[in-house]
């Protein structure tokens, strides 16, 4: 993260008046939620109710439904079907997800689950390698230059 304060040469603040901007670097790690998407998470929140949707109370019953509409809709825009659209919680998660699946498949139809990878992957993905090896699969790590 990097802040610079700004000025009137800047185009910012009038004279004697500097304000200061925050620039965030680290969207790799975490982006911020789109207000639109924000907007819509917010009444649900507060206007509409939240519950788990894995339960069977009301409350549940319509976070489930709300978080179906919203399957089917993601579906539709990436022309897709909705049963083959997942929500995880972060980037770990689906790289787990991914790995764990993309084997399992390959185990299934008898085929070798080779995977090519770099040392220098995120902690998430370089953790699963003994996974990946103890599970019957190969790994081989492209040494990046």
């Amino acid at each position: 993260m990097g802040s610079k304060k700004l000025g009137p040469r800047d185009g910012g603040a009038p004279q004697g008046r500097e304000i200061e901007m925050t620039i965030y670097f680290d969207n790799a790690s975490t982006t911020a939620i789109d207000k639109r998407v924000w907007k819509k998470m917010e009444a649900f929140q507060f206007e509409e109710g939240y519950g788990n949707a894995s339960s069977v109370h009301a409350l549940g019953v319509r976070a489930s439904t709300a978080i179906e509409q919203v399957r089917q809709k993601v579906a539709e825009k990436a022309h897709s079907r909705a049963q083959d659209i997942f929500f995880l919680s972060g980037g770990s998660e689906a790289n787990n997800w991914v790995v764990q699946s993309l084997l399992q498949e390959a185990k299934k139809v008898g085929r070798l689950f080779h995977w090519l990878t770099t040392e220098t992957e995120h902690s998430s993905l370089s953790k699963l390698v003994p996974w990946v090896q103890s599970s019957g699969g190969q790994v081989s790590l492209i040494h990046p230059v």
